[in-house]
């Protein structure tokens, strides 16, 4: 019969409980690595369960490898370096260090983590962050426990909670209207026209810009691949005739098509809106929502702008279906026509 007892923390501060049980005659301490004495309950209960079958000669399920958050934050990282972006790895690494930060003095095993922990970190950041900041700290946080649980650092992952997230007021994105592009270009000098023409045209992301490479360019085929790019996925964009004479018309002076800096871009577009004399709420990035908005103003079928763009679901193509009140209106009134609705009426 397993038992629990409390001991001293080695730091002084607070206590643990302790696991004491019996094995083949002997007995042995396990620390629950938690304070939380239902917590211990329950590990004083798996404890006595695998002991018993363990004595029994039955196979016993895999047991939890006990990790401190300081070292699985190395381990998970070392994991993810090689495959993901570094904007990526730094928003993991960001949401596990103010997890341990609100952790502290209370739990420091990964193991120990309960849903109910994930609900209190939830409300805590939500007194000092945006409810977006939070959301992003929750999908990282969510991941980083999903990928403990595979690796056996816990049973279960306590952030995989139905409706954890905070719902947001959906935002329509900001495009740049028929009148504000003419206006840009208007301002733009021509030896940058091909850059954010280019980026128009294939609603490309500034990274995706700034990493593509001549070799991707496959005129015979008439495609351009954007490697590796968000999702860690190929993106393959047809090559117009207007495309095409576009490229053509630059130089090759490097491997890379537009041979800048990463954030040079962004520094030229802010250059080129200010003098085209428009608001400080449009980014660089508006003009890949402008792509979208503008290719379903077009006709194009939802589901081949999602592909196109290289959207990860069709909900967040379908945010751009709202940045168009004018066809909106223009739809309603086709169907007030086809109900024969009149002024009579």
């Amino acid at each position: 019969m397993a038992a629990l007892y409390k001991r001293k923390s080695r730091t002084g501060k607070g206590y643990t409980w302790y696991v004491r049980y019996n094995q083949f005659g002997e007995q042995k301490w396990k620390t629950t690595g938690t304070a939380d004495k239902k917590l211990a309950e329950e590990m004083r209960r798996k404890i006595e369960v695998e002991t018993t079958r363990l004595e029994a000669g039955l196979p016993i399920h895999n047991s939890i490898n006990r990790i401190s958050f300081e070292n699985f934050i190395g381990l998970y990282i070392a994991d993810r370096i090689d495959r993901m972006a570094p904007r990526t790895i730094k928003t993991d690494r960001d949401a596990l260090s103010i997890f341990i930060v609100f952790m502290k003095d209370k739990k420091n095993l990964v193991s120990s983590i309960t849903s109910r922990d994930v609900e209190k970190f939830r409300e805590w950041r939500l007194k000092s962050v945006a409810p977006g900041t939070v959301n992003i700290a929750l999908t990282a946080l969510r991941a980083a426990f999903q990928w403990a649980e595979e690796h056996n650092y816990t049973e279960k992952n306590p952030f995989a909670i139905r409706n954890l997230k905070i719902r947001l007021d959906m935002k329509i994105p900001r495009a740049l209207t028929p009148d504000e592009i003419e206006r840009f270009f208007e301002a733009v000098d021509n030896q940058h026209k091909p850059i954010f023409s280019f980026i128009l045209s294939t609603g490309a992301r500034r990274i995706e810009v700034y990493k593509l490479l001549w070799d991707d360019v496959d005129f015979r085929s008439k495609t351009i691949t954007f490697r590796n790019t968000k999702g860690k996925k190929d993106r393959a964009v047809p090559i117009t005739l207007e495309l095409a004479h576009l490229l053509k018309s630059i130089n090759r002076v490097q491997d890379r098509v537009f041979p800048y800096n990463v954030s040079w871009f962004t520094h030229l577009f802010r250059k080129y809106r200010q003098k085209a004399g428009l608001g400080d709420h449009l980014t660089l990035h508006s003009l890949r929502h402008t792509s979208a908005t503008e290719l379903l103003r077009g006709g194009a079928n939802i589901y081949t702008v999602q592909k196109l763009l290289g959207h990860s679901s069709i909900s967040v193509t379908e945010r751009y279906l709202h940045a168009l009140p004018d066809d909106l209106l223009e739809a309603a009134e086709i169907l007030s026509k086809k109900a024969k609705i009149t002024a009579a009426m």
